[in-house]
């Protein structure tokens, strides 16, 4: 295979992919349990001694190297140097309505709770500074949509409340349009030196933290609101310098805990508290404790009382009784069906066995390469093998999951956006919220293990009212379990359901497939594609909370 490509790929940008096919043994990333900076570094040499070894380190460090402990051997570890430009197009570009977004008008709301704020029709209902009005006109947003028109008002008036609406209908606006409004009408006067945000935004993937404080960057111009976020990946004293005095913190998990243990930002100042992809967040036991950490530095500090925000695309009925214990009096809003798949999306399933699974794919994708087309698999490993073969079938194609630096994870994203690539094949951290221009086709060459997240794989196509189109590649071998939801998913959205589907349902006996889901789709591991899955040293991956 000509993995030469990859020098080529993207107008001269092969350093977009070089990473893809650099695994070499001695390359390895650790991922500090303190403050989740990922820091890159190699085996100096495993045949030194420890003392040795240590002082070859120390002479080699130049204040970019420091010294851990890996066992038995001194590893030199060189920190994270990436640093985002703030500035970049490729970060500005955002989906626009499509000739669908009329048909939001016709979409039921269901609003249950007490005292409920009236709902506006338009955003000249709702007094805004000039300063946003001109920012919300200048980014091409004509129309509110259903969870706007209830929601803005709603976190107007300081209401906690829990929403879900289908993928791509405008939930980051919903929030931040109100946020935005209130923080700069109540500036803060104080000369206290302490990074103290008034508002905290917690998403579980690192893109979706980028994403949203490029919506709330580019609507809080012209105004004395600062927003910065933190993330991982990025280098931690450009990453520290940007919380100085910020009114509205986007984070990942893991940093905001950082950043509360080392005192690097106080929330004696705190006013609100939004969780987006809230039902991601709450099924991590991990985010519950970072929670319980936010709650209790705020205590500490005096503040007894925050406004709580909660928005996905999904929330079962388990995540919203344990997102109820972080609530007070709120509001739930349901736009649509709770769970339901975007209704602009034409969903397409193809039966395929394991076996055929690889070759189907590949002959699929070369012969549709027109328009930009989003692929999710499972594994890693997997995603750099597909996308240097759709390389060497000299389509444009590029790769983003958690084992890729964050320098080209967010060059291998914009690359999509932009359209200097038409392929990204993705495990699920790109699977929730990313706005991308013009996806047309979403497709799963691998189910994920819960149908909750095919609704939201499926949702980075069809947003804001433009259509879009999914395919799915079903194995009966491994996603039985998954025929029944899939079926209900088809139904409820209007799409036709092949009759072998509906066949599987009929046939399914969950208990002669082990007791659960995941058990039993781990435990299948006989056909070819499979082994060639696990020869690549396959791992799921959700997201990246803590890294």
């Amino acid at each position: 295979m000509d993995t030469s490509k990859f020098n080529g790929i993207g107008r001269g940008r092969g350093r977009r992919l070089n990473n893809v096919v650099s695994n070499s043994p001695s390359s390895h990333t650790y991922n500090n349990g303190v403050d989740n900076e990922e820091l890159s570094f190699d085996k100096l040499s495993l045949n030194d001694n420890k003392e040795n070894f240590s002082q070859s380190v120390r002479e080699f460090s130049n204040n970019r190297v420091k010294i851990i402990e890996d066992g038995d051997i001194s590893m030199a570890v060189q920190r994270v140097n990436y640093i985002p430009d703030d500035n970049a197009e490729d970060y500005q570009l955002h989906v626009n309505s499509g000739i669908n977004f009329d048909n939001y008008d016709n979409v039921q709301v269901h609003v249950t709770g007490r005292n409920i704020p009236e709902a506006i029709t338009s955003i000249e209902d709702f007094q805004i500074p000039e300063f946003l009005r001109l920012n919300i006109k200048s980014s091409d947003y004509k129309k509110l949509t259903p969870v706007q028109k209830y929601t803005i008002p709603m976190i107007n008036s300081d209401r906690d409340l829990m929403a879900c609406a289908q993928t791509g209908s405008g939930k980051t606006m919903a929030f931040l349009v109100p946020i935005i409004k209130n923080i700069s009408e109540n500036p803060d006067t104080s000369s206290s030196g302490k990074n103290s945000p008034k508002c905290l935004i917690v998403v579980p993937t690192r893109e979706l933290c980028r994403q949203i404080f490029t919506v709330a960057h580019r609507l809080c111009k012209d105004s004395s609101v600062k927003c910065s976020y933190s993330y991982g990946g990025v280098e931690m004293r450009t990453s520290m310098m940007k919380l100085y005095k910020c009114d509205i913190l986007v984070s990942t998990p893991g940093r905001l805990v950082a950043n509360l243990e080392s005192a690097a930002i106080s929330l004696d100042k705190i006013r609100y508290l939004v969780l987006d992809e809230a039902d991601r967040l709450l099924q991590n036991e991990k985010f519950m404790e970072s929670i319980k950490l936010v709650y209790e530095k705020s205590k500490l500090v005096g503040v007894d009382k925050f406004h709580v925000s909660m928005f996905s695309a999904t929330f079962p009925a388990e995540i919203q009784q344990l997102g109820e214990s972080l609530l007070s009096d709120h509001l739930f809003v349901a736009v649509g069906l709770v769970g339901a798949a975007n209704t602009d999306i034409k969903q397409t399933v193809l039966q395929v066995n394991s076996h055929d699974k690889l070759n189907a794919s590949l002959e699929y994708l070369t012969n549709n390469k027109t328009g930009k087309t989003l692929v999710f698999v499972q594994a890693k490993r997997f995603a750099d093998f597909l996308g240097i073969r759709l390389i060497d079938l000299n389509l444009l194609a590029t790769t983003i999951h958690g084992d890729r630096d964050q320098a080209a994870r967010e060059s291998a994203l914009n690359d999509f956006k932009s359209g200097r690539v038409n392929f990204l094949v993705a495990t699920d951290v790109a699977s929730r919220g990313l706005d991308i221009p013009k996806v047309d086709t979403v497709i799963n060459i691998d189910m994920p293990e819960d149908m909750d997240v095919y609704i939201h794989r499926i949702g980075r196509t069809g947003r804001c009212g433009n259509p879009g189109l999914s395919v799915s590649f079903f194995d009966e071998e491994k996603d039985i379990a998954l025929a029944p939801r899939l079926v209900k998913i088809l139904n409820e959205s209007g799409q036709e359901c092949p009759d072998w589907l509906h066949s599987l349902c009929s046939g399914y006996r969950p208990f002669e497939h082990g007791r659960n889901r995941k058990d039993y789709r781990q435990n299948v591991e006989s056909s070819t594609f499979v082994e060639k899955k696990k020869f690549m040293n396959a791992s799921d991956e959700q997201d990246d909370f803590f890294n």
